[in-house]
């Protein structure tokens, strides 16, 4: 008998009849405890779900009463569901509470293990982590952050100042370069970086690049970078000497007619100086795919770049 009702076997004795009550009391509060945790979950779940529901009702009222044009709403709408998706696939940091009771070196170690994976495949960085692992820390704990864009969100454009360098860690990029009547495209996938130029000299872009699909990626921010090279000798002597390889790659490829520009890969048909540097890092555990497959993958590539370029266009 573990429900409050009726039963057909009666207690007759003192003993009995304490089990009995025991036994009713506890069914009863076992029911009431679960009933009741089946009710708060579902409440806590229509709560969130209201609250979104109306926040998204007064972004659209606040947009509509401040007359902000069509395509600025639709850029903010967009990038507001992005981020609330974002968030909801991914465990953000800021959310786990007992970080906060981290040490400061123990805060500081982790923020290095979550950056080293992006920078480490950039010669650089590889070369100063194996010379002197101070300076990579410092690097992480002062120049080194993280942000994200929205799909078709405009990432640079053209004659914008580079002041960072730009490790894409997940999503893809649609870059493009007008020279002269030729107009030069490219696909930026994760694990490429661009801007790399900026570490090393003034830089300005001379393409546009726009996100393809949710782009999440990390940045190298150019003056705390140089703070933090320039307190190590050994450091900022290797900075100097791939500061002066990069500005030699550029004076070598410059022509006529032959600009510099912001980002991407060597590829065919793609002079080696319109990129910052080669920088394709292979995964571990990427497997080969077959040809079938890459030409399928370069077909969705080019729609995606089409549809982006399209949007440019807009």
């Amino acid at each position: 008998q573990f429900t409050p009702g009726a039963s057909p076997v009666s207690a007759l004795r003192p003993l009995e009849r304490f089990y009995n009550v025991f036994v009713a009391a506890g069914s009863l509060v076992l029911s009431t405890c679960f009933i009741s945790s089946i009710t708060t979950v579902m409440g806590s779940i229509w709560s969130l779900d209201n609250y979104h529901r109306t926040q998204s009702l007064l972004l659209r009222k606040f947009l509509h009463q401040s007359k902000m044009p069509s395509e600025l709403g639709v850029r903010i709408t967009r990038y507001v569901e992005f981020i609330i998706e974002h968030r909801h696939k991914r465990v953000q940091q800021s959310h786990v509470q007992y970080l906060d009771l981290l040490s400061g070196p123990l805060k500081l170690e982790l923020r290095v293990q979550l950056f080293k994976p992006q920078l480490l495949p950039h010669t650089f960085f590889a070369q100063v982590y194996s010379l002197q692992p101070a300076v990579l820390v410092q690097i992480c704990k002062t120049a080194v952050d993280k942000n994200n864009f929205a799909r078709f969100d405009e990432v640079f454009k053209l004659g914008d100042l580079a002041k960072e360098l730009t490790f894409i860690t997940s999503g893809s990029a649609a870059y493009r370069i007008v020279d002269g009547s030729t107009v030069r495209k490219r696909m930026l996938q994760a694990y490429t970086w661009f801007g790399e130029g900026a570490l090393w000299m003034a830089w300005r872009y001379l393409g546009d690049m726009r996100a393809l699909t949710s782009m999440d990626v990390l940045t190298v921010n150019a003056a705390k970078f140089g703070d933090a090279i320039t307190s190590h000798m050994e450091a900022f002597a290797l900075a100097r000497f791939h500061a002066l390889a990069f500005w030699s790659s550029l004076q070598d490829a410059e022509g006529p007619g032959s600009p510099a520009a912001g980002a991407g890969k060597a590829v065919v048909d793609w002079p080696s100086h319109f990129a910052d540097v080669p920088s394709v890092a292979v995964t571990p555990g990427k497997t080969r795919i077959d040809r079938h497959t890459k030409e399928l993958l370069e077909i969705q590539e080019a729609e995606e770049m089409d549809a982006a370029f399209e949007e440019w266009n807009v």
